[in-house]
């Protein structure tokens, strides 16, 4: 019984050991369908070759003859190592690696170099068109001035045809159609002059303003006389701004200096600063051509153009206020400045190191810790 035991514990061949061995290492060496094991046709081919005593014995006809399967591992082990890449294999597909690197990398480095010119040349062209904008500044910014005085004299012109004229705001209008206005006016100017009703004043015209009559319940239109004598007129303007209050059938009427549209619309625009100065009891007066006069002790400041605005509440202490061009100038300010990239600049060539390849051992299979590569593989799997 004890020589029956120790038969059985030996009865497992050599073959079968090696052949559990090398089977555990299959699993690692297969990295590519070229170092798989080969089929199992193989190792039946090898079996039909056995004896038919050998297969009347062996009780599993499917299992490895017992005598070849140690040689068979042999064989496929010698050809795992065979098929694995060597140095050269490797320096091979490296050397394919770097020239398809270093080709796309040249082909890169052309396009930034075109591009790099390309904008050299935009930013040249850029200079140059600024300085032809500022140039083009300074002739706007000079072409503004000439307009604006241009404005100031024809509104001069237009205001001195108006000298002698007289605006009455408030005046009812009558049914009468056409009203008889020279007589009505002749005897409101005498009122206020303190005169007899009868006493002569020379008229040039005098009109409604050209628009349309509206209804009863509206405002009634201005009118717009024309004195023939510049003395009458100032005396009947002088006596109407010391009198209180001027009625006619009982509506306040008030007399103005007729004056251009342009004077009128900057009058309505520097409104907020001669508020300003009657709230500081500061006396001003206008001024023909258009002109804002105030006096702070020896000195005279006006406001003549929309420029000079600043100054003048600067002067009086006033706070800063936004008053429109009334000539309806472009603005001559400077744009505000924009955000500036940074200018291109060429990098210098730097002398290309060779790569310096870690020595690798000839012997394939000594620790490397690289993978098996198949050297059928084509280079562009690689890359």
């Amino acid at each position: 019984m004890g020589q029956r035991k120790r038969t059985s514990q030996s009865s497992q061949p050599a073959g079968n050991r090696s052949n559990a061995k090398t089977a555990t290492l299959l699993p690692f060496l297969s990295g590519s369908p070229h170092l798989r094991p080969p089929p199992l046709e193989s190792k039946m081919a090898a079996a039909t070759e056995m004896h038919e005593e050998d297969r009347e014995e062996d009780p599993l006809p499917d299992s490895p003859p017992k005598g070849n399967s140690g040689a068979s591992a042999d064989i496929e082990l010698r050809d795992i190592l065979r098929n694995l890449p060597t140095k050269r294999d490797l320096t091979t597909q490296l050397s394919v690696m770097e020239r398809n690197v270093n080709g796309r990398i040249d082909a890169l480095s052309s396009d930034i170099k075109h591009l790099g010119g390309r904008i050299l040349d935009l930013e040249e062209d850029r200079d140059s068109l600024f300085t032809h904008v500022e140039h083009l500044n300074v002739q706007v910014a000079e072409q503004a001035k000439h307009l604006t005085n241009l404005h100031r004299h024809l509104d001069d012109i237009d205001n001195r045809g108006r000298r002698n004229n007289i605006r009455i705001k408030g005046y009812p209008e009558s049914d009468e159609s056409p009203e008889n206005l020279v007589e009505l006016l002749r005897h409101l100017f005498n009122d206020i002059l303190h005169r007899p009703e009868d006493a002569k004043i020379k008229f040039d015209r005098a009109h409604r303003a050209l628009k349309p009559r509206g209804a009863t319940t509206d405002q009634p239109r201005d009118i717009i006389c024309r004195l023939h004598d510049f003395v009458v007129k100032e005396e009947i303007l002088r006596a109407a701004r010391k009198t209180a209050t001027i009625k006619v059938d009982g509506c306040s009427v008030a007399l103005y200096q007729d004056v251009s549209w342009i004077t009128l619309q900057a009058r309505r625009l520097l409104r907020p600063i001669t508020a300003a100065l009657r709230e500081r009891e500061i006396r001003y007066r206008w001024g023909f051509p258009l002109a804002l006069h105030a006096q702070k002790g020896n000195t005279t400041h006006s406001i003549i153009t929309p420029a000079d605005v600043s100054g003048f509440l600067m002067a009086f202490g006033l706070p800063e206020m936004d008053v429109a061009d009334w000539y309806g100038a472009a603005s001559t300010l400077a744009p505000p400045a924009q955000p500036q990239r940074q200018r291109w600049n060429q990098v210098a060539k730097k002398r290309k190191a060779k790569p310096q390849s870690p020595p690798m051992s000839s012997s394939p299979g000594h620790g490397t810790g690289l993978r098996a590569i198949s050297p059928l593989r084509s280079s562009q799997e690689l890359t």
